[in-house]
């Protein structure tokens, strides 16, 4: 339902903006034409902003680019080395010695559950 709400909205504003004359056409394609030389002309009058923008871009590339390669070596590193898959007829692996002395440290205390009034 909002969706079509949305769709309404939209295209009764896209009508609205739409010439209806041709007199309108002709003044709209005028303005965008007058527009399209402004833009195209900005750099010309505003060295410094280009430059300037011109460097913002090219470190917002550099960024990306190096994001990518990241993202590749991490890709193909996981890609390398292939995950261990168990058959049934293998045992798993046996839990090293290291964990089996990280394993039941807690004392008789420490197992009995803290005390609750009844509800």
């Amino acid at each position: 339902m909002m969706f079509l709400i949305k769709l309404a909205f939209w295209g009764c504003l896209i009508l609205l903006l739409m010439p209806s004359s041709t007199e309108d056409k002709q003044a709209l394609y005028d303005t965008l034409k007058q527009t399209a030389h402004d833009l195209s002309q900005f750099c010309t009058r505003n060295p410094g902003v280009c430059e300037k923008a011109q460097n913002g871009f090219f470190h917002v590339v550099q960024k990306v680019r190096v994001g990518a390669e990241m993202l590749e070596e991490t890709l193909s590193d996981s890609a390398a080395t292939p995950l261990p898959h168990l058959n049934a007829a293998q045992d798993p692996p046996s839990v090293s010695a290291a964990s089996d002395k990280n394993q039941n440290t807690l004392n008789e205390d420490d197992l009995v559950p803290a005390w609750r009034a009844p509800k």
